[in-house]
């Protein structure tokens, strides 16, 4: 099932058959998370679900890749959170 639109190593066309065996195509609203989004589609595993309408919470913490990450969600309004994550923030997590 392993298959490349966005991601690396196959894992689009993984999700796509773990939801179509899940049937979660067939809901009404659905949500996804990508941990390190980078610029929201390089190498990764949910703008596949994006662009087919699943909305997002991209979480970035690199400050120029999430100024990436904010020109793509500006594209993408489903793209719904765009979180940076600082270091000085990892200490009260």
């Amino acid at each position: 099932y392993r298959y490349n639109i966005y991601s690396q190593n196959g894992e689009d066309g993984i999700i796509e058959e773990v939801n179509r065996r899940l049937g979660i195509n067939k809901n009404k609203e659905k949500f996804c998370v990508e941990f390190g989004a980078w610029d929201g589609m390089h190498l990764s595993n949910t703008f596949n679900l994006i662009k087919k309408g699943w909305k997002g919470v991209y979480i970035e913490g690199d400050k120029k890749k999430y100024n990436d990450l904010l020109k793509t969600s500006k594209q993408y309004p489903n793209i719904t959170s765009r979180i940076i994550i600082k270091k000085r923030n990892m200490k009260k997590l």
